[in-house]
């Protein structure tokens, strides 16, 4: 995935986090109401956990790059209700 293409690169998980949620958010103007969990936002959440082991990564013109590191989805609440991956 593309967060785990920038955990290979150097950025740390938290600043990763925080460029695809309130980052994001700020910069299309909508930081009250996504991109965070305090009161009175929408409260979505994705529950990710960090794999350690030898990734491949692919980019748009197909060049790949091995990495050790990878976020995997676990799970994503969204209005209140848990999803998980179609793979499970």
């Amino acid at each position: 995935s593309t967060l785990s293409k920038f955990l290979h690169l150097g950025l740390s998980l938290d600043e990763v986090i925080r460029l695809s949620t309130s980052a994001t958010a700020k910069t299309i103007g909508h930081a009250d109401e996504i991109g965070t969990l305090k009161p009175g936002a929408e409260g979505d959440a994705t529950v990710m956990r960090v794999s350690e082991g030898k990734f491949t990564f692919v980019d748009s013109l197909d060049a790949t790059v091995e990495g050790s590191r990878e976020l995997e989805h676990v799970a994503t609440i969204r209005g209140g209700k848990l999803y998980k991956p179609y793979l499970w």
